[in-house]
């Protein structure tokens, strides 16, 4: 017999402050969060940290030591590399690297999304 697991989430988390809201099929590790943070569903974020206020939309995946500051919103669909610092405001199916964190990158993460996310 195949057994099929849910996890609504899994959380392997350092430290959450109050008001921290997670979506449904989210899986943190080792995420520092900051209050009235909200991560969507169906986010893998490891080793971040997000800063009071931020927002992480649906379908993110933040890489390790990447850092959101305070009331910032990444969009849905976003990839942040590892070591990325967000310091503003992100748009949909955006790929960021710690050399890049200002601009968009070249691959959009709609070509690549069916693999990874």
């Amino acid at each position: 017999a195949i057994w099929t697991i849910y996890i609504r989430n899994l959380l392997l988390v350092y430290i959450l402050q109050p008001y921290f809201t997670i979506g449904d099929n989210s899986i943190l590790m080792g995420v520092k969060g900051g209050h009235h943070t909200r991560v969507g569903s169906h986010c893998l974020l490891s080793g971040s940290f997000l800063g009071g206020n931020a927002v992480i939309s649906d379908h993110c995946f933040l890489g390790l030591d990447s850092v959101v500051k305070e009331d910032v919103t990444v969009g849905p669909h976003n990839i942040i590399g590892m070591g990325a610092h967000i310091h503003r405001d992100t748009g949909a199916d955006e790929v960021f690297t710690s050399e890049s964190t200002t601009r968009k990158r070249a691959v959009s993460a709609s070509r690549i999304r069916g693999r990874f996310l």
